[in-house]
């Protein structure tokens, strides 16, 4: 049951279209007077006009000043000429661009949304680590906040209440150190499964930060997220090895896979890290 969800882009890493969203990239254009009201005509063709602004789409490649007409919550016209509107904003001097989706943010609270809209990323995801409880993750935020939000179901913090881990973000104890049984590791994949079913659109790891998990615990946890073809954003174990696992069980499970931060888990092999996704890619 996906209930309450925000948009997620259909494939990951891309930004959303243009048609979607947009957001002005300038905090200056949300300044008091950049809509006044001479700007209002309730005779207009547009519910909306963003007129004289530098029109970026990465998806076709346009780069040029243009006028945009919204009209019932759609982009509905971007044209090179004017366009008449119930509210027009002049936004001259500054970019119109797709919003950005920032895929990897743990700061999920009103104020690092504030930030991020200022920013210009209009939705953003905590889809590494997590959470073990996704009813609880939406409840907190409804009904709603300044941009769109989602979360992954985590491994982390899954293992973590099965193990009996009284860690709070990342494990402390158990969690990391302990090996599970077959009936742990089927529990894991229960509570996965209902995560994915009660809203998450994703499955977080962080074998990182969970070393005693098994490669074959790690695997039924892709095989849930496979059966679901949620993908799986993972922080993977140090090294070559750690992008190999991860690899094996997104071609085994036929789940999407976001290896996060490659950065931070490559040091010296990051060339090798990368060409391995290069590869697989």
């Amino acid at each position: 049951m996906m209930r309450r969800t925000k948009t997620l882009p259909p494939t990951i890493g891309e930004h959303m279209r243009l048609r979607s969203t947009l957001f002005i990239l300038f905090a200056a254009i949300l300044l008091v007077g950049a809509v006044t009201p001479a700007m209002f005509s309730a005779a207009q063709d547009f519910d909306l006009v963003i007129a004289n602004g530098r029109v970026m789409d990465p998806e076709s490649g346009l780069d040029a000043v243009r006028s945009i007409g919204v009209r019932g919550g759609s982009i509905a016209a971007i044209e090179p000429g004017p366009l008449r509107g119930r509210t027009v904003i002049d936004a001259s001097g500054h970019v119109v661009a797709p919003g950005f989706v920032d895929l990897h943010r743990h700061g999920q609270d009103d104020e690092n949304y504030r930030y991020a809209a200022m920013e210009g990323v209009t939705s953003v995801f905590e889809l590494e680590v997590g959470t073990p409880d996704v009813d609880a993750w939406y409840r907190v935020r409804e009904p709603g906040r300044l941009v769109n939000y989602g979360v992954a179901i985590g491994h982390i913090g899954v293992r973590m209440a099965v193990m009996g881990d009284s860690g709070d973000f990342l494990p402390s104890g158990p969690g990391a150190s302990l090996a599970a049984s077959d009936a742990q590791v089927a529990e894991m994949a229960r509570r996965i499964d209902d995560g994915l079913r009660r809203g998450a659109v994703a499955v977080g790891f962080g074998t990182a930060y969970t070393p005693a998990a098994s490669p074959w615990e790690v695997l039924e946890m892709f095989r849930v997220a496979g059966r679901h073809r949620a993908p799986a954003h993972i922080h993977v174990r140090r090294g070559v090895e750690g992008v190999q696992e991860a690899l094996a069980n997104a071609v085994a499970t036929g789940t999407p896979l976001h290896i996060v931060h490659v950065n931070s888990s490559a040091g010296n092999d990051i060339s090798r890290m990368l060409a391995l996704i290069g590869d697989a890619q």
